[in-house]
């Protein structure tokens, strides 16, 4: 499964804005000190805290790439180039289906590729 849109500009380059939905598995279960599928909300000091799985792996993010589409649709994309959205639900399991077809797509196409992804810190850059 994977959400796809695309803003053409007649571009040869590509923006590409990637992102997931899937979460981990929860391993051992007693491990945590919360129930991993309750989504518990507790206060701190300073603001709330959201315990489960999934809680904080690329909500922002996915919320970054649907903000950054409506704004370029707005604005009427003046990048100049082609804008390609997709949001997978493979990449805990390795990305062997949707991601691997987008990083297949990209290899043939010139531009470039965002994952607002927290938990890493790798940039891919197409030729």
């Amino acid at each position: 499964m994977a959400l796809h849109t695309s803003i053409n500009r007649r571009s040869n380059r590509t923006l590409y804005l990637i992102g997931h939905v899937d979460v981990a598995l929860p391993g051992i279960i007693k491990q945590w000190k919360y129930d991993p599928y309750s989504g518990l909300i507790l206060p701190t000091s300073h603001n709330l805290i959201v315990y489960g799985r999934g809680a904080s792996d690329m909500k922002g993010g996915i919320v970054v790439i649907l903000e950054t589409i409506q704004r370029l649709i707005f604005n009427e994309n003046r990048l100049g180039c082609n804008i390609t959205c997709i949001i997978t639900n493979d990449e805990e399991r390795g990305g062997s289906y949707c991601m691997k077809k987008l990083v297949d797509r990209m290899v043939h196409n010139k531009g470039w590729c965002l994952s607002p992804e927290p938990t890493g810190a790798l940039f891919l850059l197409n030729r």
